[in-house]
């Protein structure tokens, strides 16, 4: 078996025929097709397995627990019989020759991973936006080139999905305990492509358009931060920090990668504000407890970055006493002298 396709499955119903119908069109068909029913409460373990019964010899489904997205994938890694593997959300598409183009890349230089572009697109499945990789299209074999990936990770979230990368089997840690990190609910595919890219002698970018990753009107609104999924995003941080210091990065490096979670958690804070997703007083204020924490200001502080300040002060405005008139007021100054250094640095960026 040359691939393996895996699907974790959850509460999908809508979407999930036209992925399976995607994976099933492959013009290369040496793969299998993996679902795991993570718990889903809606029809979908039924299609998946309406799905099974009509295409045995491609489709295994196991169903479960709810237990989260790794829980279900680290399920699916363990049965896989493919030497590669490949993931694909569950609400998503892929081109007919998605494997082909994947396969002819990887007969021509036996690379360990190949990193590919995708579409953005809506519920009508039109293209919003296409994303290539950070990459050049070539293969990465030496020290240097891999240094190079490396620090695309340590500093953006560019490379972080799994579905935007086909691997080889062989580099997942396959036996290794992850239950303690199933309460992971953001940043949870950067969590386990730190090990792939750690293993990876040869890594390949190619810029072909492969993967539909799905939007809709929900999604686009960004979904509420709690107190939860920040700590997940510590978790995860902690653990790159571990492999910045095995990769041979300086402290201000993965210290400055500190700065993307608080920027999350405060535009979150914002955005969310004139959302319908707004939180309720409570959660906001337990978030906003949490960023003010001396574990988390003491990191902050460490990660230098030049327009940290701003995403700091509005925590503070927000979690003091003031008329929230004034408060209103003295986070739109806070918010537009924050994108204006945004606006500042990225032209620093271009000139160097």
């Amino acid at each position: 078996m040359k691939y393996s396709i895996l699907v974790p499955v959850y509460n999908v119903e809508e979407y999930l025929p036209a992925c399976l119908d995607s994976l099933l069109a492959q013009t290369f068909q040496d793969f299998e097709i993996i679902c795991i029913n993570d718990g889903s409460t809606d029809t979908s373990p039924a299609i998946c397995d309406t799905y099974q019964q009509a295409h045995p010899d491609k489709i295994k489904v196991t169903h479960k627990a709810n237990e989260g997205l790794i829980s279900a994938r680290r399920i699916s890694i363990k049965q896989a019989q493919g030497e590669y593997l490949c993931f694909v959300d569950s609400d998503d598409l892929i081109v007919p020759t998605y494997l082909e183009k994947l396969n002819n890349a990887i007969e021509s230089t036996q690379t360990d991973m190949v990193i590919f572009g995708f579409n953005r697109i809506n519920e009508s499945d039109e293209v919003t936006a296409s994303f290539l990789p950070p990459l050049e299209e070539r293969v990465y074999r030496s020290a240097e080139d891999l240094m190079e990936i490396r620090s695309v990770i340590m500093t953006s979230n560019d490379l972080n999905s799994l579905c935007f990368k086909c691997t080889r089997t062989t580099l997942f840690d396959r036996d290794v305990d992850y239950s303690p990190f199933y309460q992971v609910k953001n940043t949870e595919d950067l969590l386990q492509s730190l090990p792939l890219f750690d293993q990876a002698k040869t890594i390949t970018a190619i810029h072909d358009y492969l993967y539909s990753y799905r939007t809709n009107t929900e999604s686009m609104t960004r979904e509420v931060m709690t107190v939860a999924k920040l700590e997940s995003m510590i978790l995860v941080y902690d653990e790159l920090e571990e492999y910045a210091k095995r990769w041979g990065f300086s402290g201000q490096v993965y210290q400055a990668r500190f700065y993307l979670i608080l920027k999350s958690a405060t535009q979150n804070l914002i955005g969310n504000w004139f959302s319908k997703k707004r939180q309720i007083k409570t959660e906001r204020n337990a978030l906003i407890s949490r960023l003010l924490e001396d574990d988390t200001q003491k990191r902050a502080l460490l990660c230098k970055h030049p327009t940290f300040t701003t995403p700091w002060l509005i925590c503070r405005i927000w979690a003091s006493n003031s008329n929230f008139v004034i408060r209103t007021g003295i986070c739109t100054i806070a918010v537009a002298r924050y994108i204006q250094k945004k606006r500042i640095q990225k032209n620093k960026d271009k000139t160097l």
